[in-house]
């Protein structure tokens, strides 16, 4: 039988008459149906309604409760109520509230700070200018110490200050430090400018760009740990107005150690030639994973980030305002939807950039990576099905395990880590040993200020 287009239509047009569920009509005894049928389509017509209502009202106030609950758990647990109860902040009580900043509460943009802070050196000419002499810059040599530099950072950062791992990457820090303060090539206030910057960036960047600022304590907790951190490393305070009467507590260094850091770029951020060299080559890592095409714009937004000062210093084109909008519109979006439709980040997946143990050879791993990849361990899932691997396949760049030994993809050891100029002398065994001699003397895990 051959139906046509008007015989279509009449069909159905009449089976919509006599259906059941047709617009307007409801189902009768005559013509039965069941109660599934009914609440699927009920469902089916306000799921729309629904939807919006819990993705405007009813999950912005779920995550409000989870992250009011969360907060007070973390005031619970780290019970510093008030001012006057900074001053018996300990070192580890310090470490474990930093951390937690770091893993859960505010990692992105925590993480970020201190990578900035490792950047704003280039600023300094006294600073940039030996980074230039010892890095051979440009050349591939930025890649490997950018990553030895995260890697001892993030010993300290992530393990407790009582831990070995936290003691051998200060104490490899400082022997690296006290090689150029002996031959002059690195100022004590230089040292105390980038002791800053890693102490109060994070509450810089967190404040301006994240979901919500640091509060007190948390701020009290960096200046702790970062003033021991300075101890260690036997870096002389005397610029500070309270370094004869004394600081009450980290609050109270970090607020003079941020006056401080800032009067000395109003002096000794300046223009000079080196400053560029080494600013370009570090947003050579920043943007290694972004495609070519790209960069241009990408560079752009990067300018749009710094203020005019560092521009200056760094030799750098100023964005146009377009982008610093563009800039300021995507962070500020960031921010609301974070604050407002992202729950706390649960312990599972916390941030951890090393791995928590060492292999059967005494070797450890970085576990995340910006650039090339130096000391990621070669898994399948690291070379093959993680996002990273599957990106860096698809841009044609270089994936753990590959071109031999060049990437150190047996891992490190803490000994290992630095330029090969000290590595190589006669006495690096007596100098890591006087090194660990001094920082035993001069680390607590109190508090720093009692």
């Amino acid at each position: 039988m051959e139906f046509s287009n008007q015989s279509a239509l009449d069909l159905v047009l009449i089976s919509q008459e006599y259906s059941p569920h047709a617009p307007g009509r409801w189902p009768s005894a005559s013509m039965p149906t069941t109660p599934n049928a009914v609440g699927t389509q009920s469902w089916m017509q306000l799921s729309w309604a629904q939807a919006a209502f819990i993705l405007i009202v009813i999950w912005p106030l779920i995550v409000a409760i989870l992250r009011q609950s969360r907060e007070r758990q973390r005031r619970k647990r780290f019970n510093f109520p008030t001012r006057d109860s900074f001053a018996k902040m300990t070192v580890r009580d310090a470490w474990a509230i930093q951390l937690d900043l770091m893993d859960t509460e505010t990692s992105f943009f925590f993480m970020l700070a201190l990578k900035f802070a490792i950047f704003s050196v280039n600023g300094i000419p006294s600073i940039s200018s030996l980074l230039v002499r010892t890095n051979k810059l440009p050349s591939e040599r930025v890649h490997l110490r950018y990553s030895m530099t995260s890697v001892m950072i993030a010993e300290f950062l992530a393990f407790p200050p009582d831990d070995e791992r936290a003691l051998q990457a200060i104490s490899r820090m400082n022997n690296i430090h006290q090689t150029y303060q002996r031959a002059g090539k690195i100022s004590n206030d230089d040292l105390l400018y980038t002791l800053g910057l890693f102490a109060y960036l994070p509450v810089r960047w967190v404040g301006k760009y994240d979901w919500r600022e640091l509060i007190d304590m948390e701020k009290c907790a960096l200046g702790t740990f970062w003033k021991d951190i300075g101890d260690c490393m036997e870096i002389d305070y005397s610029q500070l107005p309270s370094f004869k009467s004394g600081w009450k507590d980290g609050l109270h260094w970090l607020e003079e150690v941020t006056e401080w850091g800032d009067r000395y770029e109003e002096k000794n951020m300046v223009p000079c030639a080196s400053n560029q060299l080494v600013a370009l080559s570090a947003i050579g890592i920043i943007l290694y994973i972004v495609p070519d095409f790209l960069k241009p714009t990408a560079k752009k937004m990067i300018f749009a980030l710094l203020e005019d000062r560092m521009i200056n210093a760094l030799m750098l084109p100023e964005s146009s305002n377009l982008y610093k909008l563009s800039v300021k519109t995507i962070l500020n979006a960031r921010r609301y939807i974070v604050r407002y439709f992202f729950p706390p980040r649960p312990s599972c997946m916390r941030f951890q950039p090393l791995s928590n143990k060492a292999d059967k050879d005494g070797r450890y791993y970085l576990q995340t990576y910006d650039s090339k990849p130096f000391y990621i361990k070669p898994t399948i899932s690291s070379r093959w099905f993680s996002p990273a691997a599957i990106i860096r396949r698809v841009l044609g760049l270089p994936l753990p395990g590959d071109n031999g030994n060049e990437y150190y993809p047996r891992g490190y050891r803490l000994e290992e880590l630095g330029p090969s100029w000290i590595l190589d002398k006669k006495t690096i065994n007596q100098d890591v040993k006087i090194a660990r001699q001094k920082l035993d003397q001069n680390h607590t895990t109190g508090c720093p200020f009692g």
